[in-house]
């Protein structure tokens, strides 16, 4: 008599993800010399997930768009952000949409999500589009053969972009330093991510000195543009302007301030 295991189609069978990067530091000094070539050689070689070792800690890299959407979509609430990296970010950004998860996460997902409405945000479209050909305009001037610094010239359009979508200011112009905390924080948290060891905050380093000012300079400066434009939409309210006659279109801070929620009829805190 022959006994017969069935075994599992090959392509529902579980697989282990395979590993890139050896002990001690594993794919980290890749990382921190080009981590955008880091990771595009991980995708040609594994295609859909990889595990890579950061030092002691250890990162999933999901390539596959069924994975991703497995992830963030189908099977969300199994998995939760990054502990480490997520905890950092929240010493910059505060507790929010993006650095929550669970109850907390739902609800504020709720909240902002007529924010998010595809005919709503369609607009931002127009001006992303722009700030890149622009980007790229400026490209075509430089001589033949001049190096161009692809992480500035990313940070000046994602600034110039973030600035008007957000809160409808130039901050590649701005007089107050919001862009330049931005340009610091970015900096920052890209440099505590790429070190297995670094000094805490409270060591008088140029780069904690720095990123402690213009923190302070953004908690200072946010709470007071979102002060005036409550005040403009009440203001507006009252003559019966809607939309604001002050911009071409909603900004996004327009749009958070607008939101409320279900269950209250509440909007947003300031500090949210």
């Amino acid at each position: 008599m022959t006994t017969t295991t069935l075994q599992p189609k090959p392509e529902m069978a579980p697989r282990i993800p395979p590993s890139i990067g050896r002990f001690p530091l594993g794919v980290l000094p890749d990382f921190r010399r080009n981590p955008l070539a880091l990771y595009v050689g991980a995708m040609q070689e594994h295609r859909e997930v990889v595990r890579m070792r950061f030092g002691p800690r250890y990162s999933y890299a999901v390539f596959h768009p069924d994975l991703v959407k497995h992830i963030l979509v189908d099977n969300n609430k199994n998995y939760i952000r990054n502990r480490v990296g997520n905890e950092l970010l929240k010493q910059i950004i505060g507790l929010n949409l993006l650095t929550s998860d669970g109850d907390f996460w739902l609800r504020q997902r709720r909240l902002m999500q007529p924010a998010f409405h595809r005919q709503r945000i369609a607009g931002f479209g127009s001006l992303i589009t722009a700030s890149t050909a622009a980007m790229l305009a400026r490209w075509d001037q430089l001589p033949a053969g001049e190096y161009v610094d692809i992480a500035h010239e990313m940070m000046q359009t994602t600034l110039q972009v973030v600035g008007q979508a957000l809160f409808s200011v130039d901050l590649l112009n701005d007089s107050s330093g919001l862009g330049r905390s931005i340009e610091v924080g970015a900096a920052y948290f890209a440099y505590r991510l790429a070190r297995l060891f670094t000094p805490p905050l409270w060591v008088p380093t140029k780069l904690h000195r720095e990123y402690k000012a213009t923190r302070a300079a953004v908690f200072h400066l946010v709470p007071d543009m979102i002060a005036e434009r409550r005040k403009l939409l009440a203001k507006q309210e009252l003559a019966g302007e809607n939309p604001p006659s002050t911009h071409a279109q909603y900004d996004m801070l327009d749009l958070l301030l607008e939101a409320r929620y279900e269950d209250t009829g509440q909007p947003m805190s300031d500090e949210q």
